[in-house]
């Protein structure tokens, strides 16, 4: 199934859904009015602009069909962000905390690799990266319990912060993983959705990349509930055409129920016989 349509701006918005043949459904969705997409399902009201693509696969063999897929959206800005703006300030970046109050800070590029299962959210390996600071993060979020569970790296000044990274070798032991710098700052932001603790670890920033992971904070929500997918059964039809039957009550056993004088179904039972010895005479009624 293929879908164009425009948003409120005009803006064309296309989304194509279709099966592959192997219990898996495809999903993309494409933008050049990434605020505007991100906003409709109430996902987030801090994207201003951008070219937003998402494409995904639906696991119909799976209990819940989850989602999996990537998010990317290229040159947008980011404003009145709570949670990034407290990032910004426990980490003393206060200038650039400021600069999302007005015009918002700009990003050229977000990639959001992210898996939807049927209470949870789950983000690996995110990055988001732009002229003035650069993000990393992984976790998940309990939509069942409104909780969130998410950790990264801010890396500010990011373009000269980061250059050091294309250096073979050198470039991934002081700076780190991709994403990163010379000079970054892990923070972790956990609790209620709605009102999430931010924790920032200033240690970090003085720490070359490989040692920068000890700085880490770790996941804390529990691992997530699993639920076992319904046994399949075969009608009784079925099991006649494939030659499974059910055994045959033994002697003595209840057989089908038959009809009393009362009305009500009563089990009928056979009597067991046993033969007699050898050499010994027949027993008549």
């Amino acid at each position: 199934m293929d879908v164009s349509a425009a948003d409120g701006d005009g803006t064309p918005v296309t989304v194509s859904i279709g099966p592959d043949g192997n219990g898996v459904r495809t999903v993309a969705v494409s933008s050049n009015d990434a605020g505007t997409i991100c906003r409709a399902p109430d996902f987030t009201r801090s994207i201003r602009g951008g070219t937003l693509e998402a494409a995904g696969k639906y696991d119909d063999t799976k209990p819940g069909s989850p989602l999996s897929g990537m998010l990317s959206i290229d040159k947008f800005r980011i404003v009145n962000a709570p949670v990034l703006a407290n990032i910004l300030t426990l980490g003393s970046l206060t200038g650039i905390s400021d600069t999302m109050r007005g015009e918002g800070i700009f990003f050229d590029r977000l990639e959001l690799p992210f898996a939807f299962t049927e209470s949870r959210i789950n983000v690996t390996d995110a990055r988001m990266s732009g002229p003035a600071i650069g993000l990393t993060m992984e976790g998940q979020v309990d939509r069942a319990g409104d909780l969130i569970d998410m950790e990264g790296t801010l890396v500010p000044a990011y373009t000269i912060n980061s250059f050091l990274g294309q250096v073979p070798v050198l470039g991934p032991i002081i700076v780190g993983r991709e994403g990163e710098g010379i000079f970054a700052i892990t923070y972790s932001v956990r609790g209620k959705a709605d009102d999430p603790t931010v924790v920032v670890n200033p240690l970090s920033a003085i720490a070359p990349g490989f040692l920068r992971r000890v700085f880490e904070f770790g996941n804390t929500l529990p691992p997530e509930a699993k639920r076992d997918a319904p046994p399949a059964t075969e009608s009784p039809a079925r099991q006649r055409e494939s030659g499974e039957t059910q055994p045959a009550p033994a002697q003595g056993d209840a057989t089908l129920p038959a009809e009393g004088e009362n009305g009500l179904l009563e089990p009928k039972i056979e009597p067991a016989t046993e033969e007699a010895p050898a050499g010994s005479p027949a027993v008549q009624n």
